[in-house]
């Protein structure tokens, strides 16, 4: 196989999902299915490095005369009328921002990846999905977290309508509906699946907010900083690194960029969610353990005593 394709699923031994007909197939269905088989069992864990970031072109920024005065710490020099990024700050930044997720997935966090620039919609939801992550590559539905109840209801109605499709396709169901009525819901459904479908099982408002681009999802960020939920975002010389709470200096339109920093990112995530499970088994190891010490105790000092002798 050629190194520098991308392996298709069948290549991958990955599963297809259906396309969205009506909820045909759950949406726990169809994640279950990718997890199946899923690129964590396939790729190498990636590696964040001087070379891997020149290799994907991070260091590129901006024309000079679009820069933000704010990036003046991030950057080396200017090359051709290019500004290029300070790769020892990036190194040192994502250091610092992998450190912090791993610590917050340990203790049970959710991270929401944001990137709904073309040339990370893929990418996003293919590294959220193989994290375990919830994720937007649509677009971001004002309020979707400053008034995350109203999104919930949003989310109860695409489920409901995925159940009302869903029975009326069976034979011996009482829902009948016509052929205009069933492509109504169908595209009702494939429009909410498009903007809700990766944040569904989504119950409460993520730990950590992962930005591809704070120029583009500039709401995304102003919503989580409302609520004071830490975003960690890559940023280019065009923008101000003072709104993100863990900024990563870095080219944010390149593609190889983003996935490397997105994979590196889902690898941190599984890496916090196996410390969580470990610390999980280990409590409910001693929790059980208590509990049966503490039943032969019981045990022990409610025993019948023998005739003539002292109760324990």
């Amino acid at each position: 196989m050629d190194e520098n394709k991308t392996p298709s699923p069948e290549e991958l031994g990955e599963v297809k999902i259906d396309e969205v007909q009506g909820a045909e197939v759950s949406a726990e269905t169809q994640e279950a299915k990718i997890n199946q088989k899923s690129y964590q069992d396939i790729l190498e864990p990636v590696e964040v490095s001087i070379k891997t970031l020149l290799d994907a072109g991070a260091h590129y920024g901006h024309q000079s005369s679009r820069w933000n005065p704010k990036m003046l710490q991030y950057i080396y020099s200017i090359k051709n009328g290019i500004h290029i990024i300070n790769l020892d700050h990036t190194l040192k930044a994502w250091e610092r921002a992998r450190k912090y997720i791993v610590d917050r997935v340990s203790m049970g966090g959710n991270v929401l990846f944001v990137g709904t620039k073309l040339q990370c919609k893929d990418i996003v939801k293919e590294e959220a999905l193989r994290s375990g992550s919830y994720y937007i590559t649509s677009r971001w539905l004002g309020g979707t977290l400053t008034n995350f109840e109203t999104l919930k209801n949003s989310i109860s109605r695409m489920k409901k309508l995925e159940e009302l499709y869903a029975n009326s396709q069976k034979e011996d169901s009482g829902v009948k509906l016509n052929k205009k009525e069933r492509l109504g819901i169908q595209r009702q459904l494939e429009k909410l699946e498009a903007n809700l479908g990766g944040i569904r099982t989504m119950k409460k408002i993520p730990e950590l907010v992962f930005v591809t681009d704070i120029q583009k999802d500039d709401i995304a960020v102003a919503e989580a900083k409302k609520l004071r939920v830490p975003i960690i975002a890559l940023v280019d010389s065009n923008v101000d690194p003072e709104l993100i709470d863990f900024p990563i200096p870095s080219n944010d339109d390149s593609s190889r960029c983003l996935r490397l920093f997105a994979g590196a990112i889902a690898d941190a995530i599984i890496e916090g969610k196996k410390i969580y499970e470990s610390r999980t088994m280990k409590v409910e190891s001693i929790v059980s353990g208590s509990v049966g010490k503490e039943g032969a105790y019981h045990r022990r000092e409610t025993r019948t005593p023998v005739d003539g002798a002292p109760a324990a």
